[in-house]
C-alpha cells in the first residue's frame, strides 16, 4: 500500500491588507466624493445642523461652505447660496478653544 501523497503544489500566498497610510496621505482637496445634496425648500435654517468649514476654491476663487445636515448628510455649496438659504447659520460665531 502506498502512503499519503505529497503535493508539490505551493499554496497561494496570503493576501495582505492595503496600508491605511496611503489613504491618510491623500489631500483633503479631493472632496469630489461629497454629494451636492441640498433640500428643495427655500429656507434651510431648520435643516442645517452646522456650517463646518468655509474655504476658498483654488480654481474659481469663490468661497465654498461645507454643511452638516440634521439628517446626517454632508455637502458643499457656495457661500452665496448659504447667505440666501441659511444666513443665521453662516453668521453665527464659531466656538474656539482657549
Amino acid at each position: 500500500m502506498t502512503g499519503p501523497k505529497q503535493t508539490t503544489e505551493k499554496s497561494e500566498p496570503k493576501r495582505r491588507r492595503k496600508s491605511r497610510a496611503e489613504a491618510a496621505t491623500e489631500t483633503p482637496d479631493e472632496d469630489d466624493d461629497l454629494p451636492n445634496w441640498v433640500p428643495r425648500s427655500k429656507n434651510w435654517e431648520n435643516e442645517v445642523q452646522s456650517v463646518d468649514t468655509i474655504l476658498r476654491d483654488a480654481e474659481t476663487s469663490t468661497l465654498i461652505a461645507y454643511l452638516h445636515w440634521k439628517n446626517g448628510k454632508k455637502s458643499k455649496v457656495s457661500l452665496e447660496t448659504c447667505y440666501e438659504k441659511c444666513p443665521r447659520k453662516v453668521s453665527l460665531p464659531v466656538p474656539y478653544m482657549l
